[in-house]
């Protein structure tokens, strides 16, 4: 799956004070846009439009996105844990080591998204929108991804230990190459349909609808 990549600014504007940022641009009605931004604390930067700028080692847990929208974005190792994402709307967006456990995604649609070693431990995506997305190295441990829509989400050595599917298709999904160890699904197993997984987890996903297996 081809993912198309953000468009980010050659010569982007240094700001270390998201803060600021934001109210400055609350004030003109102007978009954020050419930015580099590297800026620590909690802060409300919900109900913005982010375009083509990049959040570069930005420490920003528990920080108010809601309602914002991303285009051609980076998020490069920043700490963006128990963060607010819902309702969000992610277009041409880069996650590469970034720190989200806890990050809420609800309601949010992410289109061509890639993450990289990123790590989403308790992460909820309920009711969320995922087209064109592709995760590599990344701990999806505990997530909750619950009455979601996706379409070509590719992950590739992620670990979805625990996560929460329920009433999530996980249709065209090869999660063959992941750990999918103690997934909550349905008890007809119908989000699995039309997925893709190794034989040693067909034999562990058989034990969810309560079929023993004969040692």
């Amino acid at each position: 799956m081809k993912i198309t990549e953000p468009s980010l600014p050659i010569a982007a504007e240094l700001c270390s004070d998201a803060t600021a940022l934001a109210a400055a641009c609350r004030s003109s009605g102007d978009d954020i846009s050419g930015i580099k931004l590297s800026s620590d604390g909690s802060c409300d930067l919900s109900g913005l439009e982010f375009f083509r700028m990049i959040f570069e080692n930005c420490h920003l847990s528990k920080s108010d996105f809601s309602r914002s929208a991303f285009a051609d974005v980076l998020f490069s190792g920043c700490d963006l844990s128990n963060c607010d994402f819902s309702d969000c709307y992610f277009s041409r967006c880069r996650f590469s080591d970034c720190r989200l456990t806890g990050a809420q995604f609800t309601g949010s649609t992410l289109k061509n998204v890639s993450l990289l070693g990123c790590g989403m431990q308790y992460a909820v995506l309920n009711r969320a929108k995922l087209s064109s997305v592709s995760a590599e190295g990344c701990d999806f441990s505990r997530v909750s991804l619950s009455e979601s829509s996706q379409q070509d989400f590719s992950p590739k050595s992620c670990n979805f230990s625990s996560a929460n599917f329920f009433k999530t298709s996980l249709r065209g999904i090869d999660f063959s190459l992941c750990s999918i160890d103690g997934i909550s699904v349905s008890s007809e197993l119908s989000e699995l349909r039309g997925a893709t997984v190794s034989r040693w987890q067909a034999s562990e996903l058989i034990r969810l609808a309560g079929v023993k297996i004969s040692e």
